[in-house]
């Protein structure tokens, strides 16, 4: 991804429970995980995660949140669990498929961390009240 990198100024700004996953991940990768400002991302997204040559990168949009900094997050974290990261063939490109893939490959993702989300949350919601 090409883009200013801005991994240190963000890493500051996030929750430790942010932090603590992005060393899990960095340890997983044997690679620290680079936060890159980007002028643009998919759609209207403010942030896109991805891993190229063995390296996770999430591109950031200004704007981006703390919540969708942890969603790209969740989809790095799939992937260093072996998951398949779903992208277009040369052919879906070539046949100008691509948007259409990108939201079904983002819905399969999206179903698949639900349940680990809502597990998350739940324990979370515990905390907050006291449960």
């Amino acid at each position: 991804m090409n883009g200013k990198d801005i991994t240190h100024s963000i890493t500051l700004t996030l929750s430790s429970h942010l932090r603590d996953i992005i060393v899990l991940l960095n340890n997983a990768f044997r690679r620290p995980i680079r936060f890159v400002l980007v002028d643009q991302c998919e759609g209207s997204a403010l942030a896109v995660a991805h891993v190229e040559n063995g390296q996770p990168e999430v591109g950031v949009r200004p704007g981006w949140t703390e919540t969708q900094i942890a969603h790209e997050l969740m989809h790095i974290k799939r992937w260093a669990e072996g998951h398949p990261s779903l992208e277009p063939t040369q052919r879906g490109w070539d046949l100008h498929y691509e948007r259409v893939f990108w939201g079904i490959s983002s819905t399969v993702d999206e179903y698949a961390f639900f349940p680990r989300l809502v597990a998350w949350a739940t324990i979370r919601l515990r905390i907050m009240i006291g449960g």
